[in-house]
């Protein structure tokens, strides 16, 4: 692997720069609130019509990424970078003014995070650790993304012939019946069965991490373990357990191998 350059001061600065009368939306943010995805790719398409190339733009994500891990947001993993580069290098402006053109936009900016359980007849969604259904819809707020990241496709449109269409269906896109369609059209292509979740016995889900009870070692989060389960607490593998090995110690006479058993038996 090639490192990266530090991006220099002048391309930070452009990049942070307030746009008149439009508010924008968070640069790097929770997925659940949608604008995270639209953002990185809005930064990008920016970039790319400036004439930057593909591996200035990603050293500018990148550096925007990290940026915001230092603030203490959700990080923004490699993968996604380099999902969204693939979208404006070779996606956009190649779907169909249509409601399945919509559906794979949709498909192609938040495969990673979104599937739709047809036995539970609910969407659910990865919130950075693990699975779960969307009782807030968030999808939609992603679905509403991905209308909005259209006007970014318009941005890297050579003819105007045909950026201009594309500005006119992003319009007709922003109504209710069209961002439904696009949802409804997308289930099939992005379903996932509940015997897919919580599969691997040995994986604890916690705060921040996965344990791997086979070994003891902390994993980072991954929505390719389809956890659906989480331990609300963090954990430390040098927390000491003093009381409870006293206890142990004390009904088994200081039988190490009784000790032992016990502590299996009760996980």
């Amino acid at each position: 692997d090639v490192e990266l350059a530090g991006l220099p001061e002048w391309i930070i600065a452009w990049l942070s720069r307030q746009q008149p009368k439009k508010a924008q939306p968070p640069v790097i943010g929770i997925v659940q609130t949608g604008a995270r995805h639209q953002a990185l790719i809005e930064k990008a398409a920016r970039l790319r019509n400036a004439g930057f190339d593909e591996r200035s733009i990603e050293a500018a994500l990148t550096a925007l990424r990290d940026n915001a891990m230092e603030s203490g947001d959700h990080p923004v993993t490699d993968e996604e970078i380099q999902q969204v580069l693939e979208w404006i290098e070779n996606k956009s402006g190649s779907f169909a003014p249509t409601d399945l053109g919509n559906c794979e936009r949709f498909i192609a900016q938040h495969y990673a995070h979104v599937r739709y359980c047809y036995a539970w007849e609910k969407w659910v969604i990865w919130d950075g650790k693990r699975w779960k259904i969307d009782e807030g819809g968030e999808v939609v707020k992603l679905a509403h993304s991905t209308i909005r990241a259209i006007y970014a496709e318009t941005a890297v449109t050579q003819d105007e012939e045909q950026r201009k269409a594309l500005a006119r269906h992003a319009i007709s896109s922003e109504s209710r019946n069209r961002i439904t369609a696009m949802i409804e059209t997308a289930k099939p292509y992005l379903t996932i069965d509940p015997s897919e979740l919580d599969r691997h016995p040995n994986y604890l889900n916690v705060a921040n991490g996965v344990i791997d009870l086979f070994t003891g070692e902390l994993l980072p989060h991954n929505p390719d373990y389809k956890l659906s389960k989480l331990v609300e607490i963090d954990f430390n593998p040098a927390a000491q357990c003093s009381r409870w090995e006293r206890f142990i110690d004390l009904v088994t006479c200081g039988d190490k191998e009784l000790a032992y058993f016990l502590q299996l038996a009760v996980g």
